[in-house]
């Protein structure tokens, strides 16, 4: 299979702690470049700055790529766009973060992410590396950094949030009658909104398969954007205005986890996100 050496790559890697948590930070890249722009968010460095207070076990730096250029170009570019994110974090001054890269971080470039769409200028999306810090399971109170939507935490601008608790039936946009009370948490976050604003809901699925036909793809993107339009249909339907909401399918070409090896990874996969601008 084509990315049978990913999987093998990814297996060799450390495995993350059972049932630790994970606070994921993303670096895009420019096209063919694997030039370092955009670490010191304030987001990021707003993390670090609570660094001693979270019991990290380890620190993984995966670099990736779009479809654009061969398999071996690619490979050598996703590593290279990791290492060069590695050096960066080397750099910050912080001693704490300084030990886990010395001693606890893994390194690797996993090349290009499938991708069902094909566009002229690649996905930009995909240009990325993402920073995970493991962190021990009951060891990490910083609500600020939870991505997971939860009612008491209060929605905030322009972050994306997962509706960790919102499903549907199988190969259908019908959504599950358990998924109602968070739907019902989200609707009454949004409706406390006031001013110039726009929802944006997209949806993901998981387990393109390398053998997946055109007729699969074709219906892995319109089974996730008829699931975000769903969820925009129940907020309209509560007296949401339609014209505060987008809505996005995504298909796989936005994977949380890749390869995905598990049950769980294809989960964190298949999702619904929302995110609110101001």
């Amino acid at each position: 299979m084509k990315y049978l050496w990913l999987i093998l790559i990814y297996i060799t890697s450390p495995i993350a702690p059972i049932f630790a948590q994970e606070e994921v930070h993303t670096v895009h890249f420019s096209r063919n470049s694997s030039k370092v722009i955009g670490l010191n968010t304030n987001y990021f460095n707003t993390f670090l700055s609570n660094i001693n207070n979270i019991e990290i076990d380890s620190i993984g730096v995966y670099g990736f790529s779009d479809y654009l250029g061969n398999a071996d170009h690619n490979l050598a570019l996703s590593n290279k766009r990791a290492q060069n994110v590695f050096n960066e974090l080397k750099n910050i001054n912080n001693s704490t973060l300084n030990l886990f890269l010395e001693n606890n971080t893994t390194i690797n470039g996993y090349g290009e992410i499938p991708s069902v769409i094909r566009r002229p200028e690649g996905i930009p999306e995909n240009r990325k590396v993402n920073i995970i810090f493991y962190i021990s399971s009951g060891k990490y109170d910083y609500d600020l950094m939870k991505r997971h939507f939860k009612s008491e935490i209060g929605m905030k601008f322009n972050r994306p949030y997962i509706l960790q608790k919102v499903h549907f039936v199988g190969n259908k946009a019908d959504i599950v009658d358990g998924s109602l009370p968070q739907l019902e948490d989200l609707y009454k976050q949004i409706n406390q909104l006031d001013g110039e604003y726009k929802l944006v809901i997209n949806g993901h699925i998981c387990c393109l398969e390398e053998n997946a036909t055109e007729d699969d793809k074709m219906f892995s993107e319109v089974l996730s954007t008829a699931r975000a339009l769903r969820i925009k249909e129940f907020l309209v339907d509560k007296g949401i205005s339609e014209e505060h909401i987008d809505y996005n399918g995504y298909s796989f070409d936005k994977p949380l986890v890749y390869p995905e090896l598990t049950k769980e990874d294809k989960q964190k996969n298949r999702r619904i996100e929302v995110i609110v601008h101001k």
